[in-house]
């Protein structure tokens, strides 16, 4: 058996990870994302030796802590141990079972994940290539007396960091006080990320980055958030975040050609809504909820709207969508949504 560490922070649903190799925990790194805003983009790092768990803090800003006293060299997290980032804390605990796996194209975090007899929520690992490194399992247990799975993707830790960190909404442009708010990441990001390696994953996540900045920059949008392979933009308008997103797919379909054996897919989702801000200036209100809602309802390739958003695009009758969709936005309601067929208007 592996040893098995729990990560608990503020308002988020507890993490059971397995740990077989290498593991960066932080807010922008190729491990485990937290929300926790006092927490470094690359903060420590967790490892394991001959069966123990050592953790190292990476240089982070506000530091860690092991047992109360600061994190200066690797040290080994022992039983009862806890090490502390922010006010995210780290314990070990015990081993994680294996359940059968399920099929979850989505999750970026969690790659497929189902309940056993306890009720625990235990995430399986993807299908593994010939010489890939060891995945690592990732397990995220319900809130006490809660029966819902809980499935944390890099579109939901953007959302909930720009939201704990706040926006400037005097920064943003906007069009008669509307924002385009879009949401992206990669489909099956933890799954390419153990089949490519790490080495070949940065390669590819930088080329990611880069095509997904240079439009954006083309097309005057502004990156509100990146963790990861997830982003938060803004637009002035809902038609000229549509055209920067079309151009992203493309460049990404381009480049899929080009290297087909680094191949990856987004999943893109956009909301248009009236610009709030509380007294500091600082973004709020449901269409960033919307916005993220509707990402996370997108497929791989996929560009997929709001029916408002859709309403301002469709009214100049250049572009036409597919058939709506009728969904649940968790913690909004029913909703409409529209897939649109960028390659058809390429």
């Amino acid at each position: 058996m592996h040893p098995v560490v729990e990560i608990r922070q503020p308002n988020q649903p507890t993490l059971f990870i397995s740990i077989r190799g290498p593991l960066e925990v932080g807010r922008e790194c190729n491990g485990v994302l937290l929300a926790d805003p006092q927490v470094s983009r690359r903060h420590l790092s967790i490892d394991v030796d001959a069966g123990r768990v050592i953790v190292s803090d990476l240089g982070s800003t506000n530091g860690s802590t092991l047992d109360g006293n600061r994190l200066v060299a690797p040290s080994v997290l022992g039983p009862g141990s806890e090490v502390k980032c922010g006010e995210t804390t780290i314990r070990l605990d015990a081993p994680v079972a294996a359940v059968k796996p399920v099929d979850d194209a989505k999750g970026t975090v969690v790659s497929g994940a189902d309940l056993d007899p306890t009720g625990t929520i235990v995430a399986t690992p993807p299908t593994v290539t010939p010489n890939a490194p060891d995945p690592l399992l990732v397990a995220q247990r319900p809130i006490a007396g809660g029966d819902e799975a809980v499935y944390r993707t890099s579109i939901d830790m953007v959302a909930e960091s720009a939201q704990s960190d706040g926006v400037d909404v005097r920064a943003l442009p906007a069009d008669q006080g509307t924002v385009t708010i879009v949401f992206s990441d990669i489909e099956s990001s933890t799954e390419r990320n153990v089949q490519l390696g790490d080495q070949v994953w940065m390669q590819v996540l930088g080329d990611h980055n880069r095509i997904v900045t240079d439009r954006v920059n083309q097309y005057g949008g502004t990156i509100i958030k990146n963790q990861g392979d997830g982003y938060m933009l803004s637009f002035s308008g809902a038609r000229v975040a549509l055209d920067c997103m079309m151009a992203v797919q493309r460049d990404l379909t381009a480049h899929a050609s080009a290297n087909p054996d680094r191949s990856v897919r987004i999943r893109i989702g956009m909301h248009t809504g009236e610009v709030l801000a509380d007294q500091d200036g600082d973004l709020f209100g449901t269409h960033v909820v919307v916005a993220a809602r509707v990402a996370n309802l997108a497929q791989g390739g996929e560009i997929l709207v709001s029916s408002l958003t859709k309403e301002i695009i469709a009214s100049r009758g250049d572009i036409t969508f597919d058939p709506p969709r009728n969904v649940h936005l968790k913690g909004i309601g029913d909703a409409v949504v529209y897939p649109m067929d960028w390659a058809r208007h390429g």
